[in-house]
């Protein structure tokens, strides 16, 4: 792993981060997607070998696959240990030698997280091209849901239950906004997730494949 310091809030890659949270279309298009607090960070760690604890039982919950780029902490003794301890006690760490670790300066890494607690440690996650919708396994569709907190909720119960894609029309809240990922709380991760899809187009698609509607 390469370790890397930052304390200025004008770094390139800080301001780059910063612009994703606050114009997603950019985000969108990148591919990139940034995870806060340690929970979400285990689960895009342990996920991206297909060692999810759901996958090998669960043959719908294949999620759209994704590598993690970069663990983002602050420059703090405390989490210089932490992460040393992570290191030496998971067999995950051992098969990313190129990952980078970033250590920021603990106010610029405030000023990126948004949770009410800073979280001790958060990464950048590359997501890979999706797969075409597969319109013969079980769905739900989501029809103008504005709300990322619901999005994220309806993403958790989809993951618990075993449906392994989610359908959001144009105009839904993106599933990959800081509330719905706290709301999802690694659900993303787990669950297929397709934006803006015509939902006449859907329809056809579930009827070609003689999936029953509800």
């Amino acid at each position: 792993m390469r370790h890397i310091t930052i304390s200025a809030r004008s770094n390139l890659w800080v301001q780059q981060w910063m612009r994703w949270q606050s114009k997603p279309r950019e985000r969108k298009a990148a591919g990139l997607v940034w995870l806060e607090g340690e929970h979400l960070v285990k689960e895009a760690l342990t996920r991206s070998f297909g060692a999810g604890t759901n996958e090998s039982s669960n043959p719908n919950a294949a999620a759209r696959q994704f590598t993690v780029q970069e663990i983002v902490l602050p420059d703090t003794p405390q989490a210089k240990a932490d992460l040393q301890f992570l290191c030496e006690n998971n067999q995950v760490f051992l098969r990313l030698p190129a990952l980078r670790v970033v250590y920021l300066n603990p106010s610029v890494y405030s000023q990126l997280c948004h949770l009410d607690s800073t979280p001790s440690v958060c990464c950048v996650v590359q997501l890979r091209a999706e797969a075409p919708v597969n319109y013969a396994q079980s769905s739900v569709v989501l029809d103008g849901v504005q709300d990322p907190g619901n999005v994220g909720t309806v993403l958790r119960l989809c993951a618990a239950f075993g449906v392994g894609q989610v359908l959001l029309s144009p105009g839904c809240a993106s599933p990959w906004g800081a509330k719905a990922l706290r709301a999802g709380q690694g659900a993303q991760l787990a669950v297929n997730s397709f934006e803006d899809v015509e939902l006449t187009h859907a329809y056809a698609g579930f009827k070609a494949s003689n999936t029953p509607i509800a």
